[in-house]
């Protein structure tokens, strides 16, 4: 598999995004370029229902009544997708609440609110995710790195988000007692950072001595460097190599990953506003059509 990356007299910002081809030059394997926050609108249209068995997140206050924000607390999956509404006990909030059924890997069964979960693209393949900030990049990065699959970070600095995806499988298996389906199995095979800053690798390896981190450029280096790199087979490859650089640096990333990789992942996750307005713009003009 190669990559198409047109080199035409079109602007980065009007030229094509990146697609992967055969060696025949026959378009392949399309990937969809994708906003983060059109994800919802895209694979879980109804917000009345979700499908059960359906693999979510759940997420919960982070501990201060003033905060909106909401830490990630676990995986489930739904029991059945009708909203059921219960009376808030409380008087600080609503009368009534929204919440769906759910079971945890330990068997037990809780009703969650509906603002409170977050759908995991268990089953979509060829998709990039595009998000213009770290923390929410951190956190997709968390939500849809499925159990057991190898995780691979493009500019991981001094790699809190490689260790954000390593933790999530030591607190799964500290929390569950048995999940038939797998779900509390060690997370990511493989997690594995790369940056082309050697200081940061060096911080990234003081930091968190035991996994894998490499001094690599993803654009300029071959998988034949690491003898680690070239049997890797990610399954999610996650790219920030920061959110302000210019639109060519981003995509000469990506299309190395398929050209000169030839990895294969199901999902790519990007941290870019520059690509990020590019997808938003072109969804906004579609939707005009």
């Amino acid at each position: 598999m190669m990559a198409q990356l047109e080199t035409t007299s079109d602007t980065p910002e009007t030229a094509p995004l990146p697609q992967p081809i055969d060696s025949d030059d026959t378009t392949c394997s399309r990937f969809r370029y994708l906003c983060q926050e059109d994800v919802q609108e895209t694979f879980f249209p109804a917000a009345h229902h979700i499908a059960p068995n359906q693999l979510v997140w759940v997420s919960c206050s982070n501990g201060s009544k003033h905060s909106k924000k909401q830490r990630l607390f676990g995986r489930a999956r739904i029991v059945s997708g009708d909203v059921v509404v219960e009376t808030n006990p409380t008087t600080s909030g609503p009368e009534t609440e929204a919440r769906v059924q759910v079971c945890y890997p330990s068997g037990s069964n809780y009703n969650v609110k509906s603002a409170h979960l977050h759908c995991v693209l268990e089953h979509a393949k060829n998709i990039i995710l595009v998000i213009p900030e770290t923390d929410l990049y951190r956190r997709t990065c968390q939500i849809h790195t499925l159990p057991n699959e190898d995780f691979l970070e493009i500019g991981c600095d001094v790699g809190l988000c490689c260790k954000r995806i390593a933790d999530t499988g030591v607190v799964l298996l500290n929390n569950c007692k048995a999940a038939p389906d797998g779900q509390n199995k060690l997370d990511a095979r493989r997690v594995v950072g790369i940056d082309k800053s050697d200081v940061s690798i060096a911080k990234a390896k003081a930091r968190y001595p035991t996994m894998d981190w490499f001094h690599w450029d993803a654009v300029e280096g071959s998988r034949s460097d690491f003898s680690d790199l070239e049997s890797l087979e990610p399954d999610v490859i996650a790219l920030d190599i920061n959110g302000n650089r210019e639109l060519p640096a981003v995509l000469a990333c990506i299309n190395a990953i398929w050209n000169r990789h030839h990895w294969k992942p199901r999902l790519i996750i990007v941290k870019s506003r520059t690509l990020h307005q590019r997808v938003r713009d072109a969804t906004t003009e579609s939707q005009k059509l």
